[in-house]
Parts: structure tokens; C-alpha cells; sequence
């Protein structure tokens, strides 16, 4: 009488189940991360990010407290909606440099191809001290009367990716 080997599902089960879950889990989380990448990916190339990132970069009062180089983090929350030349932007983006961390609060309009920040403040993490990027040079109180707007184009160069430009409106 002849005996019936197992077969290669009966003998390998021990294994092949978690590898077979491991291998979807996995797929899955790539997934996931694909997705979140790409949508921090398409926040972060937009140039109302850009040229506040920049902005808040060169802002001696920034640099006083944060330090240089100051660099933008990853996970910035808010949204940014264009439909042809006219958008609006709404942000909170963490940056930080080596002397600490703060969030960079960003309100602007797109109009005609053009973003104009409305409200640029840089908000520092351990005193909530807040710095307003658009009031350079002026007191708080001026400020406030007084509402001043950036207006970030894009300039193109030889050599090179665009560079965006910041003028005061």
C-alpha cells in the first residue's frame, strides 16, 4: 500500500501564512505612505509654501531665535486649493533650527498667477512668542492698522530651476 505525501501547502503552512500576511501588510503600508508622500510632495512644491519658507528663512528676527540654517519639517497641515491662475492657501508649517522650533502660520490669495500672503507669522514653540513676517521694521500697533502684503513671483534664470522673489505690495 503506498502513503500520500503531504503536499507543499501542508508543509510549508507554518511559514507561509505570516510571510503571505507580512507581505500585504507591507504592501499596504507602502500604499499608504505612496499616498501621504505624494500629497506632502505636491503641498510643498506649491510657491505660496515656498516663499514663506523662504521668507521666515531670511527673517533676522527668525534667525535670532531659531538659528541658522533653518529648514522646514515634514508634516505641514493645512490646504492649498488653485483653480487656474486664482487659489488660496492656508498653512501651518513646522520649521526649526538649531537653536529651537516654531510654526509658520501662512494665509494667501492667488490672483492672476500671483500669491499674496495676507498673514505670514512664525509662532516660536516653547513661548508662543510670535513674530509677524509682514510688519518688518514696524510696531505691533502699525501693523495692525496697516495690513502689508508679499507678493512672491517667479523670476527664471540661465542656469538652473526658477527662483521665486519676494517684493512688499
Amino acid at each position: 500500500m503506498q502513503t500520500s505525501t503531504p503536499g507543499w501547502w501542508n508543509r510549508n503552512a507554518k511559514w507561509a501564512v505570516p510571510v503571505t500576511v507580512l507581505v500585504v501588510l507591507l504592501a499596504f503600508a507602502g500604499f499608504v505612505f505612496g499616498i501621504v508622500a505624494f500629497v506632502f510632495g505636491m503641498m510643498k512644491s506649491n510657491e505660496a509654501y515656498r516663499g514663506a519658507v523662504s521668507r521666515a528663512s531670511v527673517n533676522p528676527a527668525v534667525i535670532a531665535a531659531l538659528g541658522k540654517p533653518i529648514t522646514a519639517g515634514y508634516f505641514t497641515s493645512g490646504s492649498i486649493k488653485t483653480n487656474g491662475a486664482s487659489g488660496a492657501a492656508s498653512m501651518a508649517i513646522p520649521i526649526s533650527g538649531p537653536s529651537g522650533a516654531a510654526t509658520l502660520y501662512v494665509e494667501a490669495t492667488q490672483s492672476a498667477g500671483q500669491w499674496t500672503f495676507s498673514q505670514l507669522v512664525v509662532e516660536l514653540a516653547g513661548t508662543k512668542q510670535r513674530i509677524d513676517l509682514l510688519a518688518e521694521g514696524v510696531g505691533a500697533a502699525a501693523a495692525r492698522t496697516r495690513p502689508r502684503t508679499i507678493v512672491v513671483e517667479r523670476t527664471r534664470f540661465n542656469v538652473g530651476a526658477p527662483r521665486l522673489r519676494a517684493r512688499e505690495a
